[in-house]
């Protein structure tokens, strides 16, 4: 409640002279959101490793329409407007209604009204290649030049490619599709792997197979096998679209298979396990979807099948990790709302799980949100983790630090384009988001269209709560990389793990200040830097006897 009651301040007490300054900064992705306002100076410092992506909004305050002019010698810089959606209903009781900031267009001109400023998001990148050091970067608005300047302290740290939690996104193709010409079109293939770059780029991990068709089996040299380089076609075929732009460290989902027999089904798993391009990659079957009860017999059946089949492919089902499925599913992945209930498996038992002394039963256990988090089908407020516009960009930080506490192994959202499956129903997404009673709820991404909003070719519109899942995977890499401190400051480190305690003790019961996730980060970071260094210091003494 503490936490709430501080965004909601009023605005000047979090202002710096605003009105000596053209243009004003921001730390990270926090957005303005109903009464409460970012924190804004003239001057902001940032602190980041090498491979990392660091944020900050700039604040426009001069009359005028331009773009923003970047002064950054040595990291590259994008910059993109930021525009707003229109909100006309409430996620859950009391949320922001009217214009809230969401959609990023990369290069684009923005207008600054006497009370209303230009606000553009700067994406700081830092090369692996990048040395240790202190950079500024100023910026230019209508003629005018910053006051102040960005600092950014990079360590020598280079952040590992992979996230410590690995997020994982529904990106349907064909929706993707609708979203764009209403219909089926002859560039299903291009646009499908433009959303999949977008993801990507993000550290994001699509599940991809509403993206591909199943490939046909065809015969082998031995046995036989998916033809995943032609069918169904090589623009289209599953080497094409996936395997060669999924990393090998993350999961590639297998074709959905419908209307087929059991003993079809049987030969079918039987050629993804034999085909050469599959053997060495991670595979999961995304099996079943929240099953109930009522469902439990079928989806049993399909499990067995998969697993006498095809016992190397990963089995996973949104469910929680009841102890009668504990031999057929590989991968557990409950709703974040049904953690720490009376009536649902304990934290301890999904320990066991992960720890259990025989590695080839140990399970992996992730966790998704849901349109639960804000009532799928009434305005409700369950304080969990949410995804959708008007909630504070706080509720999506959080799952990196929540997932640390409750030691969740990947996060899982159901789609990142579901509203474009209205827009042949006249309900265009890139205006429209309105879906299970949430603001943006599954849909992640704008539908750039040519010929509409100023755009020159059909491509995806990143939203500020991707960049938030991006500086989730990033968060999740210092939480797992924290471990080092243990061993060279352990005092630091317990106290370390008191604040993050204190910062999210449940998965209901977290801080919404953005600031607090950022400070903590940053100081994370310190301390993972002096422990490397002092880790470097005694390797050259023992060198040295």
């Amino acid at each position: 409640m503490m936490a709430f009651i501080l965004l909601m301040l009023p605005n000047l007490l979090f202002i710096s002279n605003p009105l000596e300054a053209e243009i004003l900064y921001s730390q990270g992705l926090e957005k303005e959101l109903g009464d409460f306002q970012p924190t804004k100076s003239t001057d902001i410092s940032l602190k980041g490793s090498r491979n990392e992506t660091l944020f900050a909004v700039a604040y426009a305050t001069k009359k005028g329409c331009d773009t923003l002019q970047i002064d950054s010698p040595s990291l590259p810089v994008a910059v993109y407007k930021i525009e707003t959606y229109k909100a006309s209903h409430h996620s859950y009781p009391n949320s922001p209604i009217g214009e809230i900031d969401d959609r990023l267009i990369l290069g684009r001109a923005a207008c600054a009204t006497s009370d209303k400023p230009a606000k553009f998001l700067l994406e700081i990148n830092v090369p692996r290649t990048t040395a240790p050091g202190e950079y500024e970067i100023s910026t230019s608005y209508a003629g005018e030049s910053s006051n102040g300047k960005i600092k950014v302290s990079v360590w020598s740290m280079t952040l590992p490619p992979r996230p410590a939690l690995p997020i994982y996104i529904g990106l349907p193709s064909y929706s993707i599709l609708l979203g764009h010409f209403k219909k089926w079109h002859q560039s299903e293939g291009e646009l499908f792997l433009k959303y999949q770059k977008l993801l990507l780029n993000h550290r994001i991990y699509p599940l991809s197979a509403g993206g591909v068709k199943a490939p046909d089996v065809r015969k082998g040299k031995d046995s036989a096998i998916l033809d995943v380089v032609n069918s169904p076609s090589k623009s289209l075929a599953m080497k094409n679209l996936i395997l060669d732009e999924i990393p090998r460290s993350a999961y590639v989902e297998i074709p959905k298979l419908y209307n087929l027999s059991e003993r079809e089904k049987l030969n079918y798993y039987t050629a993804i396990v034999n085909t050469p391009l599959l053997r060495k990659r991670k595979l999961l079957s995304y099996v079943w979807d929240e099953p109930q009860k009522g469902q439990y017999r079928e989806m049993i059946r399909e499990l067995k099948l998969l697993k006498a089949a095809a016992p190397s492919i990963m089995r996973m089902v949104t469910m929680p990790a009841f102890e009668e499925f504990h031999d057929l599913i590989d991968i557990f992945v409950p709703v974040i709302n049904y953690f720490d209930k009376p009536d649902m498996p304990s934290r301890s038992t999904y320990r066991k799980l992960q720890r259990d002394p025989d590695p080839s039963k140990r399970k992996e256990i992730w966790w998704y949100a849901s349109c639960m988090s804000h009532g799928c089908h009434a305005s409700v407020d369950t304080k969990v983790p949410d995804l959708v516009i008007d909630r504070p960009i706080a509720s999506i930080r959080a799952i990196a630090w929540l997932s640390y506490r409750y030691h969740i192994q990947g996060f899982l959202y159901y789609n990142s384009v579901e509203s474009y499956q209205y827009y042949a129903k006249d309900r265009d997404p890139y205006f429209d988001q309105w879906y299970f009673s949430g603001n943006g709820d599954g849909t992640l991404i704008y539908p750039g269209r040519v010929g509409e909003n100023e755009f020159t070719e059909h491509h995806p519109v990143p939203s500020l709560r991707l960049k938030a899942l991006q500086e989730v995977t990033y968060d999740s890499n210092y939480l797992s990389l924290m471990r080092v401190v243990r061993g060279t400051h352990p005092t630091v480190y317990k106290n370390l793990r008191e604040r993050i305690r204190k910062l999210v003790r449940k998965t209901d019961n977290f801080s919404l200040d953005y600031n607090e996730y950022q400070t903590l980060k940053e100081d994370i970071g310190d301390a993972i830097e002096e422990s490397f260094r002092q880790q470097v210091r005694a390797r050259r003494v023992r060198r040295r006897r």
